[in-house]
């Protein structure tokens, strides 16, 4: 017989061991496996940016590659939709990642999955180079063999990983970002298209400023989604229904 994991009882949390497990897995898998897995992560960018431009505007189109991720949008041509959808790139990952966080502590793990299909699912309608399309398309593949074949163990332990790689891909990518702007000025070629440039050119943010503010914020989605998934962050809880009143003899 297959050992499994065992698996929390429906709508309970995963428990600290199962969330230790999956951190360290995921903090090993995005330190070997960042070359390849980092596309998965301008995945999760590209996701920020489409759900900023879908408010603000529409959609045209998205290209994923192997260098970049470019989002192509139709938009009033306001300072506030330029601002939004510069500001919801980077900052995407890690939102992502606390929302899959929230889900988990309520018990949802399948959710997670599912939800993450629904994403890449609406992604792929807009993506239009062959690389992006097939990067999505392997990406949604595997998350739906886990989520309808995995045993309950696995699932869950994978959930969680996923959700700890987006918190932790969220760091590195905007690390990933301050290390490419150093090494263009290395090679004297300006930074004249990354979201901390169109921040400075929108908002008169410094571009050393906006890595360093898109850095803390994906820190502290990380601190505070470990937090909740540990059970050392309390999520707040619905208010309880009032008693029913109760008959008086009389």
């Amino acid at each position: 017989m297959r050992a499994t994991l065992p698996l929390a009882a429906a709508y309970e949390p995963p428990s600290a061991a199962v969330v230790v497990l999956a951190g360290i897995l995921a903090l090993l898998i995005t330190t070997v496996g960042w070359p390849t897995l980092r596309h998965i992560i301008a995945m999760a960018h590209l996701g920020g940016y489409a759900t900023a431009a879908s408010f603000v505007g529409k959609v045209t189109g998205v290209e994923l590659t192997r260098g970049r991720a470019l989002l192509k949008y139709e938009h009033p041509g306001s300072w506030l939709a330029k601002f939004a959808v510069a500001w919801s790139g980077y900052t995407g990952p890690p939102a992502f990642g606390l929302l899959g966080s929230f889900l988990l502590v309520k018990g949802q793990v399948e959710a997670v999955l599912w939800v993450s299909l629904v994403l890449l699912f609406l992604l792929l309608l807009s993506v239009a180079n062959w690389f992006g399309r097939i990067a999505v398309i392997l990406t949604g593949v595997a998350l739906w063999a886990v989520a309808r074949y995995a045993p309950d163990g696995l699932r869950e332990l994978f959930a969680v990983t996923w959700v700890w790689f987006l918190l932790i891909g969220g760091v590195v990518n905007t690390v990933d970002l301050r290390r490419i702007r150093r090494a263009m000025k290395a090679d004297k070629k300006p930074d004249k298209k990354s979201d901390v440039v169109k921040l400075w050119q929108l908002a008169w943010i410094p571009p050393p400023i906006g890595v360093a503010l898109f850095w803390l914020l994906s820190v502290a989605a990380l601190v505070v989604g470990a937090g909740v998934m540990l059970g050392l962050v309390e999520m707040p809880s619905a208010p309880a229904a009032p008693a029913a009143p109760t008959a008086t003899p009389t």
